[in-house]
């Protein structure tokens, strides 16, 4: 196997598969300079001789976000058989793929593409669907409608100028930039990361930006009630990845967990929009959110790739907190397969209109 991406990002995919007996032989990347210079002691191909390594009977697993445009680059312009390229895996992501993780909940796939919001949504998870079945990442297009981080093109969608904005698994607070470059400043934030170093590179953040104002950083994980629980993940450096859920953790810590509708609930400050993505914990974050729903149906952007289910699972959570919410299907706007709900219910936006 020949890993295309000579980057960090390549660690986790280069895990799995030596965990699974796969022979790494070299990387591939389309940086000149990293060609010139090898990786992680072994040697750098461009693009044409990866192409190359796959006609002769190799298989290539591209560790980089732009997997489409790469798997697009290998084949349409180089030549590389389809079937001999192979999209980014991990623990979590590997859970994905294969006839178990569709046939069996084809019923409520469907059910969930029907009722979409618009085309472009329907077409993403129906392209999303074929691709975690065939493995192949030429048949994973983009969305046209995703217009940033966190961001959609949908019709009353916000964030929008005022608003007051809820981040959950709000990291090192590069949420909270791209809002408020989006806002121009003209927002306010609750930031809630649990994590001790993540939360300190928030509180940071807040600082640099001078945002003091505006920006209330919150030290806690938000759950379906509260209380305390172990999150797993490095405790050195910031983890992108660390969660409740993760298993392979060398180092757990007890952290606070509280609801939204404790932190919420009995504010006279209304919530306009709830980010949420909390690696698998999404659905607990729901939960623990019916009463802020229920008053101020804000607008809600959640993650729904953490687990194969949470695909339908997630809508499925908010469809039943309110049947009001029209729901868009968008994603990162580099990782194609990180599938993002982007919602906006239907009695709020006519209200604003």
């Amino acid at each position: 196997i020949v890993l295309f991406g000579a980057s960090p990002a390549a660690a986790e995919v280069e895990r799995f598969l030596a965990a699974n007996s796969a022979a790494i032989v070299a990387y591939a990347d389309n940086s000149p300079a990293k060609q010139a210079s090898g990786f992680c002691g072994k040697d750098v191909l461009s693009a044409a001789a990866a192409a190359d390594f796959a006609h002769e009977g190799g298989a290539i697993v591209i560790a980089s976000a732009y997997q489409t445009e790469i798997a697009i680059q290998l084949t349409h312009e180089l030549g590389a058989p389809v079937a001999a390229i192979f999209p980014y895996v991990s623990d979590m992501f590997a859970k994905h793929f294969g006839s178990d993780s569709i046939a069996p909940n084809r019923g409520r796939i469907e059910a969930l593409i029907a009722r979409l919001a618009d085309e472009d949504s329907k077409r993403y998870v129906s392209a999303l669907t074929k691709f975690r079945w065939t493995m192949s990442p030429v048949d994973l297009p983009r969305n046209r409608r995703v217009t940033g981080f966190y961001g959609y093109d949908a019709a009353g969608m916000g964030p929008f100028p005022g608003a007051h904005i809820v981040d959950c698994g709000a990291y090192t607070g590069d949420t909270a930039e791209a809002y408020m470059r989006r806002l121009n400043g003209e927002a306010t934030i609750t930031a809630i990361e649990p994590m001790p170093e993540s939360f300190a590179a928030l509180v940071d953040t807040i600082r640099k930006n001078g945002w003091g104002q505006s920006v209330r950083p919150v030290n806690a994980a938000v759950g379906a009630v509260n209380g305390v629980v172990a999150l797993g993940g490095s405790f050195v450096k910031p983890d992108p990845r660390a969660s409740i859920h993760r298993q392979d953790s060398a180092a757990t810590q007890q952290v606070q967990v509280a609801s939204l509708d404790t932190m919420f609930t009995n504010r006279n400050q209304p919530v306009d929009l709830i980010k949420i993505d909390i690696e698998g914990y999404e659905l607990d974050a729901l939960e623990g959110a019916r009463k802020v729903i229920g008053a101020w149906k804000p607008d809600l952007a959640i993650a729904g790739y953490h687990k194969p289910e949470h695909l339908w699972e997630v809508p499925e959570a908010i469809w039943a907190l309110d049947p009001g919410y029209e729901i868009h299907a968008g994603h990162h706007p580099s990782a194609t397969y990180e599938v993002e709900f982007y919602c906006v219910n239907a009695a709020r936006r006519t209200k604003a209109a």
